[in-house]
Formats: structure tokens, C-alpha cells, sequence
């Protein structure tokens, strides 16, 4: 059975540079419900693991697996199996997501 990895979430949230506010508020519960998540005292809901997949951008086996190895080194490993199309599509969206993450930040 899968487990939810709340250290990965939180680093998730961390890594894009998004208060615990702001990711509440687009969870639609509340900050201490959402750091319960992250310290692992809250499972939380499909609904919201689906929902923080799309805000972080993450796989569900990252969110979802026991695995030691983060998702960048997958990607890495990976990186030579996609098209280079498709790497420079997940480059763009990943500094575009970068930059959104800090103008939000910033006016929080």
C-alpha cells in the first residue's frame, strides 16, 4: 500500500517558493491543516493529494512512494529518453512556475 510522503510535499512547497498560505488557500483548508500534513500528523484526502500533485507539478508515485530517490534524479536518469522537444516544454514550465512561485511569494 502507498503512503503519503509529507516530507516530499513539504519540500515540494519549499522548492517553488509558496507559503503555507497561499497553498491552503488553493486547497481550500487551513494553514494548520496543511502543516499538519507536512509533519505527517494529518492524512490527508485523495482530493487534496490530486490537487497538490497539480500545484507542484510532482508525480503521485513522488508523493506516494517509499522510494529514496527524488524526482529531479528520476528526471536526470531519465532526461535522455525525451524528446528534446519535450525537454525544453518541461524547462520552460518549470521557470515559468519558478517565477510565478516568487511573484506570488513576494506579494504575500
Amino acid at each position: 500500500m502507498e503512503r503519503f510522503n509529507s516530507m516530499r510535499a513539504a519540500d515540494c512547497r519549499v522548492g517553488l517558493n509558496l507559503t503555507l498560505n497561499y497553498v491552503a488557500n488553493l486547497l481550500r483548508i487551513t494553514e494548520d491543516e496543511l502543516k499538519a500534513i507536512e509533519e505527517g500528523t494529518l492524512y490527508p484526502e485523495i482530493r487534496i493529494v490530486n490537487f497538490m500533485l497539480e500545484i507542484y507539478g510532482c508525480s503521485k508515485e513522488y508523493l506516494l512512494s517509499e522510494s529514496e530517490e527524488c524526482q529531479t534524479v528520476i528526471l536526470a536518469r531519465n532526461g535522455a529518453h525525451i524528446a528534446e522537444s519535450d525537454q525544453k516544454q518541461v524547462l520552460e514550465f518549470l521557470a515559468f512556475q519558478k517565477q510565478i512561485s516568487r511573484q506570488v511569494y513576494d506579494v504575500n
